[in-house]
């Protein structure tokens, strides 16, 4: 046991203690510093948690309480006092759920569940908050009262109405005390915890009828936050559990906010890690979005030692969470934004740009006959296609309206002739497109493979160039003090292309760039058409989609220019 925690010197009540949820908080409560009350009407249980606390080097204090008797909840948390000195912290945790049907459950069973739940709930919190006044603890900010609620507050079960509606009430009540205690100075919240096996409920947790209901009870749908995705996780459980040896434990899913194209999950299973691609959901122009090419092109990258996640699995069924997906391994490593900021010194920049350098000369080496993916695109051509190709989206997408400059630069374009090349491209690639070691510079993974086909090496590589010609504000270099950085010249970083590659020069790279930054405005100019729709996927696409007046200007800079 540690000698300090995070409540050390602290004195916490705990209801409901002698098993489940309140031994395991009472455990560790203790391992974290607290001088431990556990409270409950099994006193025989309750010595055994005290006896474990001890031998452990903590300290704890049993109290018989009847949580439901006001005269019990009065005499216990003096005891408390007596025992262990002034109170801090309760946790109003004593519940119980006896399941019936409406129709049928005796008016007596839901009585008892009110009685301990809510009438509980209240009596440990008002007498925690009557000696938090008493001792001071108020007075000094440090009075904490913790009701555990359910996620049964916010789902009804079937033949848990009755527990349901008392842990909705506990959730109530906690807001009330909040709104009243606040200027006592004494923190209220309530807590919901999911579906937990415990000894109480074991053998149902483990029947067939309750492995399903769980599985579909506390995390059936992820509902996160603002401009963010759900999906149904019951039926990517099942999807994965058919494909995977994953263990018995619940899926636990996260949306990552960054980026404004396919809505990207952490999935975790016990110790293994995943990452999701999916299709966005809502209408979408032809051919966008499209999630199985990006694992096509994975796994054969991958096959040749190309560092990209290991793919998985591919669910083209969209009924399972709405749309296509595909599955990757996690890998670990850093994503780094902003290389000014988030990389610590001029000469781990330095070796970090070099390996991008590195990376993208690797991937246009590599043969796309040799990678099976002689078919992934149309070879030659490629600037011309590609112009013409985002010239058509841009004035197609008739909600995000036009731009002069938009309009010269594809005019401009079209009457471009290029010499030819084809290889694999990315596409998209960016320093926030690599995952980087952990501890080293070097490049774990490239990912986001969305815009991925045969093209001209070229374009692709000025694509990457455009961080040289891009203000700060939008995510360039232009501007900063290179050398102090210890990022190396635009010169500089073209010549080491070059050689990696095998050229004595790069011919058209001004128009290339030029290519670049309308086909860059182009795919702004289609998020900028999704947030007007109603369908971005992501908090910051409306910030994106005003920058695009901006990148038709520059985009026509780099025309004039080249």
């Amino acid at each position: 046991m540690r000698a300090e925690g995070r409540l050390s010197g602290r004195h916490v009540l705990i209801t409901g203690a002698s098993s489940g949820i309140g031994e395991h908080l009472a455990r560790i409560a203790a391992r974290e510093g607290a001088k431990v009350t556990v409270a409950a009407r099994r006193t025989d249980r309750l010595a055994t948690v005290v006896e474990a606390i001890r031998a452990d080097g903590g300290h704890a204090f049993a109290v018989a309480m009847d949580v439901a008797d006001e005269a019990s909840v009065i005499a216990g948390v003096a005891a408390a006092e007596a025992a262990l000195g002034p109170l801090h912290t309760a946790y109003a945790n004593a519940g119980i759920g006896l399941p019936g049907m409406a129709l049928d459950a005796p008016v007596a069973q839901f009585d008892q569940m009110f009685a301990v739940n809510v009438r509980g709930a209240f009596l440990t919190a008002r007498e925690a908050a009557r000696a938090f006044i008493a001792n001071g603890a108020a007075e000094a900010g440090r009075g904490r009262v913790v009701l555990i609620a359910s996620i049964g507050a916010q789902l009804q079960l079937p033949g848990l109405t009755g527990y349901c509606a008392s842990k909705a009430a506990v959730v109530s009540l906690a807001k009330g005390l909040a709104r009243e205690w606040a200027r006592e100075g004494i923190n209220v919240n309530a807590v919901c915890p999911g579906y937990l096996e415990t000894e109480m409920n074991s053998d149902w947790f483990s029947s067939p009828g309750g492995e399903k209901q769980i599985r579909g009870f506390p995390r059936r749908r992820l509902m996160p936050g603002d401009g963010l995705d759900p999906l149904d996780v019951a039926a990517l459980e099942d999807w994965m559990r058919a494909r995977l040896d994953l263990p018995k434990a619940p899926l636990d899913i996260s949306q990552f906010s960054g980026g404004q194209s396919n809505p990207t999950y952490g999935v975790t299973a016990g110790g293994h890690s995943f990452v999701l691609r999916r299709k966005p959901p809502g209408p979408l122009l032809k051919g966008a979005h499209d999630v199985l090419r990006e694992a096509r092109v994975m796994d054969a990258l991958g096959e040749a030692g190309f560092p990209v996640p290991r793919i998985l699995g591919v669910c083209e069924d969209p009924s399972v969470i709405g749309t296509a997906f595909y599955l990757m391994a996690h890998v670990e490593g850093r994503i780094v934004w902003d290389p000014a900021t988030d990389i610590t010194t001029p000469t781990e920049r330095a070796a970090t740009f070099d390996a991008m350098n590195a990376t993208l000369a690797q991937l246009h080496a590599l043969d796309i006959e040799t990678l099976g993916l002689s078919d992934y695109g149309r070879p030659g051509g490629f600037v011309t296609r590609q112009t013409a190709l985002w010239t058509r989206q841009y004035r197609e997408d008739a909600d995000a309206g036009r731009d002069d400059n938009m309009d010269r630069v594809a005019d401009w374009l079209a009457g471009q002739d290029l010499p030819d090349e084809t290889s694999v491209i990315h596409g998209d690639f960016r320093i926030d497109n690599l995952i980087l070691h952990p501890d080293k510079p070097q490049v774990s993974a490239v990912i986001d493979w969305e815009l991925s086909t045969l093209g001209h090496p070229l374009a692709d590589f000025a694509y990457h160039l455009m961080m040289y010609r891009m203000p700060v504000h939008l995510g360039g270099l232009a501007g900063r003090d290179l050398q102090a950085l210890g990022i190396p010249a635009e010169a500089n970083y073209v010549a080491a292309y070059a050689e990696r590659t095998g050229r004595s020069a790069l011919p058209d790279l001004d128009v290339f760039v030029a290519f670049n930054m309308f086909r860059f405005a182009a795919i702004i100019h289609g998020i900028r058409g999704r947030v007007i729709r109603g369908n971005a996927v992501s908090s910051k696409a409306r910030k994106r989609a005003d920058e695009f007046p901006e990148l038709a200007r520059l985009a026509w800079e780099q025309a004039v220019r080249a």
